[in-house]
Order: structure tokens, then C-alpha cells, then sequence
């Protein structure tokens, strides 16, 4: 498994729900924190799987000292306050942005 880069036209797909929590899913997850953690600097905080070449909606995502698995994420609400961040992606490596 590795990290797919820009402009792979792969990272632009639509995903679709996942139907099934299945061992094969669950085990593409664990790898999914295995290869974030990999990146050192900088530092991976998060992976999607359109970024690893799969039409799925789910990720994984470091929240405070662990990872996270989200599968069919939703926005359920959001508020009007805004917070601006310097951060970056795997597949656009050294292009940062606020």
C-alpha cells in the first residue's frame, strides 16, 4: 500500500457508502494507521482511501494520541466560528497552505 500523489486523477472520485464492516475492510484500516505513522516529517496525521486508490468513504485520523477509524463520515452540524491551521496532505508532499 502506498500514498497515491497529485494529480492521480484517483484522488478526485466520488466515493460510495461501504456496505459491509468485513475483515478485509478492517485490516485495510490497520494498514491505512500503519503506513500515516510511517511519515515522520512530516508528520502523517491522516489518510483517506480515495488517497490509497479505493472509492469507499472512510479514513483514519490522529485525534490527540491515537488514531481514529471513520467509516461513512457525515456532517451532522456545524457552527458560523472559524479556526485557520498550516497543514498539508500525503499526496501533495511540500505544498503547505493555511
Amino acid at each position: 500500500m502506498e500514498v497515491i500523489k497529485a494529480p492521480d486523477p484517483r484522488l478526485r472520485i466520488q466515493t460510495k457508502q461501504v456496505k459491509k464492516i468485513n475483515p478485509a475492510l478492517l485490516q485495510t484500516l490497520q494498514q491505512m494507521i500503519k503506513l500515516t505513522k510511517s511519515f515522520k516529517e512530516p508528520e502523517g496525521v491522516g489518510l483517506a482511501s480515495t488517497q490509497i486508490g479505493l472509492d469507499e468513504a472512510f479514513f483514519v485520523a490522529k485525534d490527540g494520541g491515537r488514531f481514529i477509524k471513520v467509516i461513512n463520515p457525515k456532517i451532522l452540524s456545524f457552527g458560523k466560528r472559524t479556526k485557520r491551521y498550516f497543514e498539508g496532505c500525503l499526496s501533495t508532499p511540500n505544498i503547505w497552505g493555511e
